[in-house]
């Protein structure tokens, strides 16, 4: 008995290789499939990394050291103001104990001058801290390679 057969040659789009399938004219179809040959390998389509998807890892580090340094800053400035007034509380309580006018006048106006001084330094303390953590951020930032415009509009609003 001769069998005619018929090859079949389809490409299976999902899976990027070719079947044969072999089937002879008796009443139910047979199907084999023939080993597989892959065509040639196409180049991966991972996605490159864009230039937006810097060392993530680097930028929050640099957050972080920078915030801290802020923190830090002001909590500084925080205990000494708040030492500051309880020096002038202590101060102002001793002023009005005076009996003599002119003498208390001195002692008040004394007291605020000190609290004044001592609040005036811890606030410029603090922004010189500030401002120094910022560079370094903006310094170490620059070293974590280019970030895009994210970080460009982050900059722009402090």
């Amino acid at each position: 008995m001769k069998k005619s057969i018929l090859v079949i040659v389809s490409m299976a789009a999902v899976l990027g290789a070719w079947q044969v399938l072999a089937v002879d004219n008796s009443p139910s179809p047979t199907v084999s499939p023939s080993p597989s040959v892959s065509p040639s390998p196409s180049p991966s389509r991972s996605p490159k990394p864009s230039s937006n998807q810097a060392n993530v890892a680097c930028v929050q580090s640099a957050i972080e050291k920078r915030d801290t340094a802020v923190i830090n800053a002001m909590e500084v400035r925080n205990t000494t103001v708040v030492a500051a007034l309880r020096t002038r509380l202590a101060a102002t309580k001793a002023a009005w104990a005076i009996t003599d006018g002119s003498a208390r006048r001195q002692a008040l106006k004394t007291a605020e001058d000190n609290y004044k001084k001592i609040e005036r330094t811890a606030h410029q303390a603090y922004n010189s801290a500030k401002n120094r953590a910022q560079k370094q951020f903006e310094t170490d930032r620059r070293a974590c390679g280019n970030l895009g415009k994210e970080l460009k509009s982050e900059m722009d609003d402090d």
